[in-house]
């Protein structure tokens, strides 16, 4: 008899169990269908969205590529028009310590050769005294 009334305990114990269960592994199924909707969903939205990003990751490695080599090009522009600057200011100096240096000797040259000249046809024309004045 006390079996029996065990047995009796156990099976309503599992019977409610049961039916308290139910609703709840209905629920959980409710939610894993949810689950597998939003993951299918999801992932049909990545994919193109992912093959998007590796486009435009390859875009801007490319542009930054030629960005690069535009700088490098730029800055061997650079130097050169440095190297240029530097050369014309030295032909610069060496003109115009060469020229200063010549104009100076040809009007020195100028002066002496007018000076020369009067003095010399000053005492030609008058028949001069002897410092040719």
């Amino acid at each position: 008899m006390l079996y029996d009334i065990l047995a009796v305990t156990v099976t309503i114990a599992l019977l409610a169990l049961t039916i308290y269960l139910i609703p709840m592994v209905k629920e959980l199924k409710k939610t894993a269908i949810s689950v597998r909707r939003f993951f299918d969903n999801t992932e049909e939205n990545l994919g193109p969205l992912i093959k998007e990003l590796k486009e435009t990751a390859s875009q801007a490695n490319r542009i930054s590529t030629g960005a690069r080599e535009g700088v490098d090009k730029m800055l061997n522009f650079l130097e050169i028009i440095e190297d240029t600057g530097k050369t014309i200011k030295s032909i610069n100096s060496v003109v115009r310590n060469t020229g200063n240096t010549l104009l100076i000797t040809l009007t020195a040259l100028g002066f002496g050769i007018r000076k020369g000249l009067i003095v010399f046809l000053k005492g030609f024309l008058k028949g001069g005294d002897k410092d040719g004045r």
